[in-house]
């Protein structure tokens, strides 16, 4: 009888312990719900923006050929569990490599060195799919608000001098994101992903030698690029 009761206490005891060994299994490194930070640092790859502006009664359009950025992010967010929400500022410097313009009736390309910096507060959210392992994947996007700030630059284009005045303009920023997550222990993670970032269309002022004393509006559309980061978060939940 005593072994009988034996078994049965012990048979009792693993039938109770089985959902909890297989929640821990299922969240690889058991790691905490709560308050985390967040690190992340990679490289953009920009698109080519729209330009358009009106000069001496001249309308005139165009694009820009960027190079490959630099592209960096931080900030905190909370884990839910299979949802988190982040809130985080993301800089991305983008520079410029070509002009193309495009107007009455003949087009030029030149060479013009300038910077697009987009300074981004994201407010963001995703979803991380479990898995019986360290390896986390997941999804998600952010929107907020954002400033585009460009420096003061002259460039020549068929033999005509051009200046643009520095300034900075209110934008509304976004990204989406998929990446996968590493449980390197209990309180940390190393990611890796890849998205899009981007901003809405711009406006700066430009100056013509042809035209001395009169400064026009240059728009500039949407711009933004490809990104693809590594990072770190760190769980201070218990």
């Amino acid at each position: 009888m005593r072994k009988l009761s034996s078994l049965l206490a012990i048979a009792g005891l693993a039938l109770t312990a089985t959902p909890v060994l297989a929640q821990d299994n299922a969240t690889g490194a058991n790691q905490p719900n709560g308050w985390y930070a967040t690190l992340g640092s990679g490289f953009v790859a920009p698109q080519s923006p729209s330009v358009n502006y009106t000069s001496g009664g001249v309308n005139y359009t165009g694009s820009i050929n960027q190079n490959t950025s630099y592209s960096g992010e931080i900030g905190g967010g909370y884990d839910f569990g299979a949802i988190r929400a982040e809130f985080t500022y993301a800089y991305t410097p983008i520079s410029s490599s070509q002009w193309n313009i495009s107007g009455n009736g003949s087009s030029a390309s030149a060479p013009v060195a300038t910077s697009y910096n987009l300074s981004s507060f994201l407010f963001s959210g995703y979803y991380d799919i479990k898995t019986k392992s360290k390896f986390t994947p997941y999804i998600g996007g952010g929107i907020g608000p954002g400033v585009a700030a460009v420096p003061a630059v002259s460039y020549t284009i068929n033999g005509t001098s051009y200046t643009t005045n520095a300034a900075s303009e209110a934008v509304f920023s976004y990204q989406a994101k998929a990446g996968v997550s590493f449980a390197a222990s209990k309180e940390s993670d190393l990611f890796v992903e890849a998205g899009y970032i981007g901003a809405s269309g711009t406006t700066f002022n430009i100056t013509s030698a042809a035209v001395p004393g009169v400064t026009a509006p240059i728009s500039i559309g949407g711009n933004g690029g490809f990104i693809a980061k590594l990072g770190f978060r760190y769980r201070f939940g218990k």
